[in-house]
């Protein structure tokens, strides 16, 4: 007992001496420790201040950037205008001459209708959301490229007012094959922005790739084929019926267009072929105009106040209703798993475009509706797949086929299935067929030789700067800048650049090479070792692991006797 006694005193003073030697230890320590917490604050501070005066004169010296390209704005390479003074010249020389030729024949053949009547009066608002459609709705649906705006606005209304006076005696002539006087009524001027419709289309084939020069002879030229082919061919020999004009306006100008754009080939570069999220909601308001006043484009060529305009009107509005929700059906499901705004701008009026040829049909409210979404579906799907580039390589800037091409193809099916199995007001099923062949022949032979006769030096530069308006277009100052305003107007660093600031303050200073703008201020010293500290003492004989006599382990007693 005696020597238990012994060893656990023994134990007693060793776990003294241990508990004595941490404390003194940890006292040790404690100043140790805080000038070490001290020196790494003072290292992560200096570290800080250096990235952040990096970052900081990064963004001071882009911001004087932007400011002076702002003051004195050169235009980058790939704006400088290809398009050069002689090729302008051209432009207008074409224009005076057209302009001249046209002002000679309507002083030979033109008049003005004298008749009052009250159905005139009604004919001009009828007029007013037919022009409206062609100015505002086509001329801002095409304004989603982002650096084509002025294009196509500006180069819709040219094409109008051109198209409008070719019209009128392109349509007065093949209506009578001679000119016995052309004379101009609210009714001739609706029939002429008809036609400027037509031509409107294959400009949409074909924005952004072709010249003024180049448009004014399209415009010119599809006149002539446009009135050919619905007066003569489709009116007088094959006698067709087609009130909102799904195959002698949509289908015609889509695949002249096409045609046309199959000639002059894909544009030299797409790299401005792009949208922004203003040149997207600018779009929509064409889109928005189009919807409005489609039901009056439909009717325009049926008197107004009659059954058969009423008809009309309404199988067209339901038709768009049907195309509109069928697009947002199938839009998040055609492969971007979200909303296209291509989709929303371009298949919701595919509903109308279908509807034409049926449009003054005495259907149910039902038919009309599953016409649109019919048409809705299946120009979301050509959208979609964009079929023609994959296939063929023909480019179609604004998806004229999958808006009015393939649409004005189904809605002419319909209207021969229609008379196949309902009493339809004029013209038979195999008449139906005929005016599509008729058409698409028209239309493909005529914008195939307009294609050739765009492809001559005179019209076309040596090089085209495409979907760009500096080509032809006198820009703002900020056109193509480098530059992002913030909501109190001052010159704010993107979103991108702020990110690649703050990133320097993790890689001491490094260069940006990225940035096209200035030299990189140079990057502030960095510490890179951390500083000296003192090292903790050590005690003797603690080297190697600390261990001291009194942590040795206790000698054996000597085994009990018994």
């Amino acid at each position: 007992m005696g020597s238990i006694s012994t060893s656990a005193t023994s134990l007693k003073a060793t776990l003294a001496t241990k508990t004595a030697y941490a404390q003194e230890k940890l006292r040790e320590m404690g100043p140790y420790l805080k000038e070490q917490y001290a020196a790494k604050s003072a290292y992560l501070g200096e570290q800080y201040e250096a990235g952040s005066a990096y970052a900081g004169a990064q963004y001071r010296a882009k911001k004087a950037y932007v400011q002076e390209s702002i003051a004195t704005f050169e235009k980058p390479k790939f704006l400088v205008p290809i398009f050069d003074e002689a090729g302008l010249k051209t432009f207008s020389t074409i224009v005076a001459i057209a302009q001249v030729g046209l002002l000679v024949l309507f002083t030979c053949v033109g008049s003005v209708a004298t008749v009052d009547s009250v159905e005139d009066a009604m004919l001009y608002n009828v007029y007013i959301g037919v022009v409206l459609m062609m100015v505002v709705g086509f001329g801002f649906l095409m304004t989603f490229l982002r650096w084509y705006g002025m294009g196509s606005v500006g180069l819709t209304l040219l094409i109008t007012a051109i198209g409008v006076q070719t019209a009128l005696l392109t349509e007065s002539f093949f209506s009578t094959l001679w000119w016995h006087g052309v004379t101009i009524s609210y009714q001739s001027l609706i029939e002429a922005n008809l036609a400027v419709a037509a031509v409107l289309i294959s400009f949409g084939a074909n924005i952004g790739k072709v010249t003024p020069a180049q448009l004014v002879v399209l415009t010119l030229i599809e006149c002539v084929a446009y009135s050919f082919n619905g007066r003569v061919l489709l009116e007088k020999i094959v006698r067709i019926e087609d009130c909102g004009k799904s195959i002698v306006i949509h289908m015609f100008g889509a695949y002249f267009g096409l045609a046309v754009a199959y000639v002059l080939g894909p544009p030299v570069a797409t790299v401005k072929e792009k949208s922004s999220t203003a040149s997207e909601v600018v779009a929509f308001l064409g889109t928005t105009t189009l919807w409005l006043y489609w039901p009056s484009f439909v009717s325009a060529t049926l008197a107004p106040g009659t059954l058969p305009a009423q008809r009309a009107i309404t199988n067209t509005v339901l038709a768009l209703c049907g195309s509109t929700v069928a697009t947002f059906v199938a839009s998040p499901r055609a492969g971007h798993k979200r909303i296209d705004p291509v989709h929303a701008q371009r298949a919701t009026l595919a509903g109308g475009v279908a509807i034409g040829a049926v449009a003054n049909f005495p259907m149910r409210p039902s038919t009309a509706l599953f016409i649109g979404i019919c048409a809705g579906l299946v120009s979301t799907a050509g959208f979609a797949v964009n079929i023609l580039d994959a296939k063929l390589g023909l480019h179609d800037s604004c998806g004229v086929h999958n808006l009015h091409g393939m649409p004005s193809v189904l809605g002419a099916v319909f209207s021969v299935i229609l008379r196949l199995f309902e009493t339809a007001p004029g013209g038979t099923w195999y008449g139906q067929i005929a005016a599509i062949a008729c058409t698409l022949g028209v239309a493909v032979g005529a914008g195939y030789g307009t294609g050739l006769v765009l492809r001559l030096p005179l019209l076309k530069p040596p090089s085209i700067d495409p979907f760009d308006d500096s080509t032809v277009w006198e820009c703002a100052e900020d056109f193509g800048a480098p530059t992002v305003l913030s909501s109190e107007g001052e010159v704010e660093m993107p979103l991108s650049e702020k990110k690649e600031a703050s990133s320097a303050t993790h890689s001491h200073g490094a260069v940006d090479e990225r940035s096209p703008l200035v030299a990189s201020p140079p990057a502030p010293a960095a510490v890179d070792e951390d500083p000296e500290v003192a090292p903790l003492p050590v005690e003797e004989g603690l080297e190697d692991g600390g261990a001291d006599e009194d942590d040795a382990a206790p000698e054996e007693e000597p085994a009990l006797s018994g």
